[in-house]
């Protein structure tokens, strides 16, 4: 993910905050207009210690310079404007005599129509400009309609740039979406194509033997979730240092105005000196300027020191090889205890990429381990990764995070889901991480063997209510427990219930009593014009975070997943994240949103083995209300479900619920199946449109089996689209998105459209297209509806 740069000490920043205008100081999750960057920039350029200089093309391939800093930018996609954003702040330092900056950018015809709207491959020598409309630097060679996801195409660019531009120190960073070890460098133009761990070890090994350069001096990732333990083992071969992060990256990426001053400036630096620089200018940027992003980290690795890491991890593994069953109960209590990297803790993404700190991980498996043995082969695995990580800041930095991932689902079945297990073994290098891949085998085939599905017991033996919630009493049985997911869900009439509260228990703790506070989180917008209940998922490494699960419609752009991130602090939206499915992986990435879009929050569900399944909701949220906001409000009188969901090592799961009420006071208890009449207004509650709420009348304006005295809203929906018709544009046609194109308030699904299943969903928007599913169910969430889905 990348940005748009702003470097300044924290005191010229206090200095300089009166001379910018309105809009640079507010919330920077939308890119604000280029000339006011221009003049903030100048700014910055005037705080430097050495002027800058232009090195011509010429002077370029005349002379061995420092350093060549090769940019390789995968910008075919959604990230098109943050590419041509880095690409004019690399413009605001520029190429010097000692220093080629060079760049190959693919662009996207979608996204961004400025920079002449060139959609090509290009390639430049990055020179000193101010022009933050443009890109003015010399364009030293036309790539035409390339595929960045392609091995070759980053070789060309390498081979040409070290070639071109010959320099005593190499860096090369690759910038775009980052999929852990599943992919990088994805592109729209090519069927999503990216660049697996596999093809990045045949570029790289191309490379460098083709222009005879032993090793570069770094290869960085501008990417997110790039800072695992598998993408550095396999570049270690080709490269003394890396810069990555196990994390997400905001939109803005780098602060490349700060990365390559440092560089320009003192060209003899050493190249752990020059990856330190990178880091402290990322950091200073979230920290000072940026600051509505609270996860972010960067690390420098010494990839010189894979190698002790990974012979310390083999004595973890001989340790649990002689009884994995011994071992099983301390690795799974440190893997439900490890911070887990992407997507904000989000359930729905964050297992796909299983990112697990692995020092963290092994710092949890020493404390939690009644061997000894294993206890100390597991902290020496940690003192290894320390020595390997030269620096790393970040926010929210846990005590003994390393800031380093591996991939480790908590179950096989995880494991196994997607053909991830398949391609973990035959993707990620087997020279090193054939030993984590022993672990894993050990770890799951100990935990079969022990399978004993979790037994609840007494789940609401005991339940304290009051009109600030209720007090539940929890049974977790006698096995090993994976994971414990306490779960509330409303009732909201049709049969469906939504879920309004979502926590993942600490299953370590001797604790065995959870608490629901009665009260239910609304997302709404300024003025206040919607309202909607929707679940806020907190994250665990920062319990302040929450997100909201829905669907981004961008005017300029296609439909994209995503979660709108709040502050919970203040109940203020910070940013907005999205998640591509590339052609080998999803990766998450910040949406650059703008007037016209639309975000669809989903009402999540649970489904089959506890699945949380997403739906769309009845409204929808502008952009051009931004910020959204999260209120809390007593929960509305009605019938509530809590769940109590157990899931063992083997990903089995046991589930116990139980039924309560809130009455009109706010108070919670559980429901007296004895009582056939719960509110009193003499009907059944079988019969009853509204249990709790006395309304003898049973009126029920909207037609929707839930009587208007505790309706929540209007939800009238005939064409099942998560919009009431009463706001849809086009009621009777499958549209989410509301595109209309000339504005004439009907919608273009009312158009003539191609709907071969005769569902109600256009061909271009149904996930099943020949085989009729109006609720487009997916519990996977891999863009393929459950009734055609063959997984």
């Amino acid at each position: 993910m990348k940005k748009l740069r702003l470097i300044l000490l924290l005191v010229i920043i206090l200095a300089l905050i009166p001379l910018l205008p309105t809009s640079l100081q507010a919330s920077t999750t939308e890119l604000d207009p280029g000339p006011t960057w221009e003049s903030y920039y100048a700014q910055q350029l005037a705080e430097r210690d050495v002027p800058p200089t232009r090195a011509s093309e010429s002077r370029a391939r005349q002379t061995t310079a420092a350093w060549t800093f090769m940019a390789y930018i995968a910008g075919d996609n959604d990230l098109e404007a943050f590419a041509l954003r880095d690409l004019d702040e690399m413009e605001f330092i520029g190429s010097t005599d000692e220093v080629n900056i060079v760049a190959q950018i693919d662009r996207s015809d979608i996204y961004d129509t400025s920079h002449d709207d060139w959609t090509d491959a290009r390639r430049y020598l990055v020179q000193f400009d101010t022009d933050f409309t443009a890109i003015n630097s010399e364009e030293v060679g036309t790539v035409g309609e390339s595929n960045t996801g392609d091995p070759d195409t980053l070789a060309d660019f390498m081979i040409w740039a070290m070639t071109t531009y010959p320099a005593q120190h190499y860096a090369l960073v690759i910038w775009d979406h980052g999929g852990s070890w599943l992919g990088i460098a994805t592109d729209d133009s090519a069927d999503n194509d990216d660049i697996t761990l596999l093809e990045l070890d045949e570029a790289l090994q191309r490379a460098t033997s083709e222009t005879g350069i032993d090793k570069l001096d770094l290869i960085g990732f501008d990417a997110c979730l790039m800072g695992g333990l598998e993408v550095y083992e396999t570049i270690a071969p080709y490269s003394l240092y890396s810069v990555a992060s196990a994390e997400l990256i905001p939109g803005y990426g780098w602060d490349y105005f700060g990365a390559l001053d440092a560089l320009t400036v003192d060209p003899t630096i050493d190249t752990a000196a020059f990856g330190t620089a990178i880091v402290d200018s990322f950091y200073q940027f979230y920290t000072t300027n940026a600051t509505n992003y609270d996860l972010f980290n960067l690390g420098v690795v010494d990839l010189s020191l894979t190698d002790p890491v990974l012979e310390s991890l083999q004595k973890v593994i001989d340790v649990i090889r002689a009884d994995p069953t011994a071992a099983l109960e301390a690795i799974a209590k440190a893997r439900s205890q490890a911070p887990l990297y992407g997507a904000f803790d989000d359930p729905q993404f964050v297992d796909y990429w299983a990112a697990v700190d692995l020092f963290q991980f092994m710092n949890l498996l020493a404390e939690n381990s009644q061997d000894e043995a294993l206890a100390e082969a597991a902290r020496a695995v940690t003192d290894a990764g320390g020595k390997m990580m030269v620096h790393y800041r970040g926010s929210q930095i846990q005590p003994g995070e390393g800031g380093v991932s591996i991939f480790f689902p908590r179950n096989a079945n995880l494991y196994r889901q997607f053909d991830r297990g398949t391609r973990y073994e035959t993707e990620v290098p087997a020279s090193g991480l054939g030993l984590w891949r022993t672990f894993l085998t050990l770890f799951y085939d100990a935990a079969n063997s022990q399978a004993n599905l979790a037994v609840l017991e007494s789940v609401l033996g005991d339940v304290e209510s009051s009109s600030s919630g209720a007090m539940v009493d929890l049974g977790f049985g006698r096995s090993v427990v994976a994971q414990a997911t306490f779960v509330v869900l409303l009732d909201i009439g049709k049969g469906k219930s939504i879920i309004i509260d979502y926590a993942r228990l600490d299953t370590t703790s001797d604790k065995r009593e959870t608490s629901w506070n009665g009260r239910v989180p609304w997302m709404t917008n300024q003025p206040r014009t919607n309202e909607l209940p929707v679940l806020v998922i907190r994250s665990r490494r920062d319990p302040n975070i929450g997100i909201v699960n829905g669907k981004v419609y961008l005017k300029n752009g296609k439909p994209v997943k995503a979660q709108v991130v709040f502050d919970l602090k203040t109940g203020e939206a910070t940013s907005v994240w999205g998640f591509r499915e590339t052609a080998g992986a999803v990766m998450p990435f910040e949406i650059q949103f703008q007037a016209g879009d639309i975000f669809h929050p989903y009402w999540l569900t649970l489904g089959p083995g506890g699945a949380v399944i997403p739906t769309a909701a009845n409204v929808q949220f502008d952009f051009d209300t931004w910020p959204f906001y999260l209120i809390w409000k007593k929960a509305p009188p009605g019938t509530y479900k809590i769940v109590l969901q157990i899931e063992n090592l083997t990903g089995e799961v046991a589930t116990d619920e139980v039924v309560v009420g809130v009455d009109e006071e706010g108070v919670v208890d559980e429901l007296d199946p004895t009582d056939e009449d719960y509110d009193d207004d003499g009907i059944l509650n079988g019969s009853d449109n509204c249990v709790l709420t006395p309304n003898p009348d049973q009126r029920d304006q909207d037609k929707d089996d839930v009587g208007d005295a505790c309706d929540l809203f209007d939800d009238n929906d005939t064409d099942n689209d998560g919009i009431s018709n009463v706001r849809d544009n086009c009621p009777l046609i499958y549209n989410p998105g509301q595109r209309d194109t000339n504005d004439d308030g009907v919608g273009d699904a009312c158009q003539l459209i191609i709907d071969t299943d005769g569902d109600g969903i256009g061909d271009d928007l149904d996930n099943c297209p020949i085989t009729p599913n109006p609720y487009q169910e997916d519990a996977d969430v891999d863009g393929i509806g459950d009734v055609c889905d063959p997984s």
